[in-house]
């Protein structure tokens, strides 16, 4: 739709194309996680700021929808990019508090897998709403 509603060059098709297949597979992998191991480790602040970025990200999501549905940049890009950072500082917070290596190996795993996982989609959705708002911007 992007391509032929703006008639956005072919480099940033395959920005996007690619970009879009990363995020589907951060998603897959996030989704693969078992969630219970994450439970017992998780402190207040921290899951505060992960509730608060997936929070965003699903915002994100929904004006990436609406900027297609209506065929021009709706706003500003996301405000996500404080949602990461504030997660990064939490995790580097219960890092320096507690002691990971101390976990069963099935909640390490999870805990490093899902995070990971969470902070790469959140910079993929970044990329790929700052390249849909520059093509909308261009092309009107």
């Amino acid at each position: 739709r992007i391509e032929i509603r703006t008639r956005s060059s072919l480099q940033d098709w395959i920005f996007l194309v690619e970009h879009l297949e990363q995020t589907c597979e951060l998603v897959s992998n996030i989704n693969d996680v078992k969630k219970y191991h994450l439970k017992n480790i998780f402190s207040e602040g921290l899951a505060e700021a992960t509730h608060e970025c997936m929070h965003k990200i699903e915002l994100a999501f929904d004006e990436l929808a609406t900027t297609m549905q209506e065929k021009h940049a709706v706003g500003q890009p996301i405000s996500l990019l404080r949602s990461l950072e504030d997660l990064t500082e939490e995790l580097k917070l219960f890092r320096e508090t507690q002691v990971t290596t101390q976990l069963p190996i099935q909640d390490a795993e999870s805990f490093f897998v899902f995070f990971y996982g969470l902070k790469a989609l959140a910079e993929e959705v970044i990329k790929i709403d700052n390249k849909i708002h520059s093509i909308y911007t261009e092309s009107n």
